[in-house]
């Protein structure tokens, strides 16, 4: 029961981070700066919690990380509540809906690792990927038909104090922390089948079956399939994809798309994506093939953005884009975990958040400085992001 509650609930901190953020971001009183400073904050309060709490996923305190991310949450709702315009409370409740989002991943991951068999980790992930993007969509189209009805502020505190309910349910069906040794395992196999193969090395470099290129070439080849490369790939992804979020609302204030067109565009995509990554799942996770829809999607980010003009435009962009960040994201992921054996998630989180917090502050600065900047930037991050992938 944990493991759906659980999806439940990081799907929705996602449809509470959505209609936080495009709260903000269609609000005229924010200017461009401001929009992207607190995009920024977000993603720096993220990052930091991820690194202080870091240690407590590592020992497997899952329980205590969900208690940590339903008191933000919960903070989160309260202060939209009394935010009544004012752009400051409405950043301090986006901060805190970082910290639950971040340490609600920690609880996830820890007991993902902690409670499921190794072999059923890649799966559970494709499964959680799955069932996040299925009720993100669900919940974003919904969103995009009350919005009209009842107006844009109240729809976002039910969200906010509805995954507060969410997380409360989730923390509560947790069982407490046990000598759980299958993670554990898994790290000490892993590095038993790495001394197996230094010591082949070795032994072959003194009987003189190979000689010192091998050896060399060797020590090379492992230390390059290192999994802070992937998570250092996976950085720059997210630059790529919080460098357009950021900048979609501000680039969309001049046309006629408003938060219910902007919510049903993604609601949209958010469908589709579940139902793409069915195909995705089945699909072995490969550097080359993450490398190549990195590219792709890379391209069509950039240069595809001059039809997001209107619901129908902006829905035709978002869905490929969406697609294939998701199909990255489960791709990546799923390859660091495989070379790290769980453990170290917080560092990727980290180091994949700072892509996000750079593109977060860069995005809605580059916009203005013409198109050639502008597009440059995240084709570059792409090829840099793909090309990690292909040396990994």
């Amino acid at each position: 029961m944990w493991f759906e509650l659980g999806v439940i609930y990081l799907a929705a901190l996602s449809i509470a981070d959505f209609s936080l953020f495009n709260y903000i971001g269609f609000d005229p009183r924010v200017s461009y700066i401001e929009f992207s400073v607190i995009s920024g904050l977000w993603s720096a309060a993220f990052i930091s919690t991820s690194e202080l709490l870091g240690r407590l996923a590592d020992r497997g305190e899952h329980r205590s990380l969900a208690l940590i991310s339903t008191a933000a949450i919960g903070t989160s709702a309260a202060l939209f509540t009394l935010s009544r315009g004012s752009v400051a409370l409405l950043g301090a409740a986006y901060l805190f809906h970082a910290v639950s989002t971040a340490s609600a991943n920690l609880a996830f991951s820890t007991s993902l690792f902690e409670l499921s068999p190794a072999e059923t980790w890649e799966s559970r992930t494709s499964v959680q990927r799955l069932g996040l993007y299925s009720i993100r969509g669900v919940g974003l189209l919904a969103l995009a038909m009350i919005a009209p009805l009842v107006g844009v502020a109240g729809p976002v505190a039910a969200v906010l104090f509805t995954g507060t309910l969410v997380g409360l349910t989730f923390l509560t069906s947790l069982t407490p922390s046990l000598p759980l040794l299958e993670r554990r395992l898994n790290k000490v196999l892993n590095n038993l089948a790495s001394l197996r193969s230094y010591s082949a090395s070795l032994a072959a470099f003194v009987g003189g079956r190979y000689g010192v290129l091998y050896s060399l070439s060797s020590s090379l080849w492992e230390r390059s399939r290192s999994p802070m490369r992937v998570a250092l790939s996976a950085s720059f992804a997210a630059f790529v994809g919080d460098y357009f979020l950021t900048a979609l609302p501000l680039y969309l204030r001049a046309s006629d798309v408003t938060f219910r067109g902007y919510s049903l565009a993604f609601g949209v995509a958010g469908v589709v994506t579940a139902g793409a990554l069915v195909f995705v799942d089945v699909a072995p996770a490969e550097t080359w093939l993450a490398a190549t829809l990195v590219g792709a999607r890379g391209a069509w980010m950039s240069l595809g953005l001059g039809v997001a003009r209107g619901i129908a435009g902006l829905t035709l962009y978002l869905v490929p884009s969406y697609a294939l960040f998701a199909s990255i994201d489960l791709q990546l992921y799923r390859i660091f975990v495989r070379r790290s054996s769980g453990y170290g998630v917080h560092s990727y989180a980290i180091l994949k958040e700072m892509g996000s917090l750079t593109g977060s502050f860069v995005g809605g600065v580059a916009i203005l400085a013409g198109p050639l900047v502008f597009l440059g930037l995240p084709l570059s991050a792409s090829a840099a992001s793909a090309l990690l992938l292909l040396m990994t």
